[in-house]
């Protein structure tokens, strides 16, 4: 089993297709950051990881500095193996995220190599699937994003980053592509024409839409909306042709899990996000 490590995503993309074809749902992460940076190059440096075995690509991961990388679903050995390649490839590490045994698989060599590496947070996602869409009975209506609505997405997308811990450079770059994507943008929901909620989508990825970001302004929240326009979101692909809709919530908010299974999503399989005390030069 060997590593290799890519600073050109047109490579990766041609060397990791088979494994994201055959798993499109836990690989659903790091096929939309490889479109993204097919059709959006950064000046940013990155590193794109594919663990080949005998019979191809086992395993895919990525790291787009100063972020954690991230691992997708993978067996242990490769899960090891992308540890040691984070260690010669990417210097400086803050965390590693992804789906769950393969990040704690990776996490335990990283500190196996690196023995004053400390843990200061970690936090618990999960992947939902649409099952079986239960469209709740919410005030007002959807209706689809358009550019007259950029600073309103821009700066709700701001704010959702902003509560989750997530990337914010680049947004206004980011949700303009998303808008003029085909089979991608935002829904927004609206009560007496005024928007009250916003659910992004990614487009389909091997049969695979993601919804996200979804958000509600604090002063809005607690009337059902965020339900309402991620099910209208949901709706939408799933009328457009889209195979499968997932979508991704923050273990540490109950109410987020509550609603969107009371819309019809199922559990899939866990994913972690570990942070670091400090980064790591290797």
């Amino acid at each position: 089993m060997r590593v290799q490590v890519l600073d050109d995503v047109h490579a990766f993309a041609a060397l990791a297709a088979p494994a994201l074809a055959r798993d499109p749902v836990g690989t659903t992460i790091v096929a939309s950051a490889m479109e993204r940076a097919l059709a959006l190059p950064s000046s940013e440096p990155s590193w794109w990881f594919v663990v080949v075995g005998d019979d191809g690509p086992v395993g895919l991961a990525m790291h787009d500095s100063p972020w954690p990388p991230y691992l997708a679903p993978m067996p242990d050995e490769a899960a090891v193996a992308v540890a040691d390649a984070l260690s010669d490839a990417a210097g400086e590490v803050p965390g590693i995220n992804g789906e769950e045994r393969a990040v704690l698989t990776a996490l335990a060599r990283w500190q196996q190599q690196h023995p004053s590496t400390q843990v200061a947070s970690t936090r618990g996602v999960r992947l939902y699937r649409l099952d079986r869409l239960v469209v709740p009975a919410v005030p007002g209506v959807a209706r689809p994003a358009s550019s007259d609505d950029v600073d309103l997405i821009v700066s709700w997308s701001f704010a959702f980053a902003q509560q989750t811990d997530t990337p914010a450079h680049d947004i206004d770059r980011l949700v303009r592509h998303r808008l003029a994507t085909p089979d991608g943008g935002y829904v927004v929901w609206t009560v007496d024409g005024e928007p009250v909620s916003l659910a992004g989508f990614k487009p389909p990825s091997h049969g695979v839409a993601r919804i996200g970001p979804v958000f509600t302004p604090a002063e809005n929240r607690g009337h059902g909306y965020g339900s309402a326009v991620t099910a209208a979101a949901s709706s939408r692909l799933t009328d457009s042709g889209a195979d499968e809709v997932v979508l991704f919530t923050d273990l540490g908010n109950p109410t987020s899990n509550k609603i969107y299974t009371a819309i019809g999503y199922a559990p899939v399989r866990d994913f972690v996000e570990v942070r670091f005390a400090q980064p790591r030069h290797a």
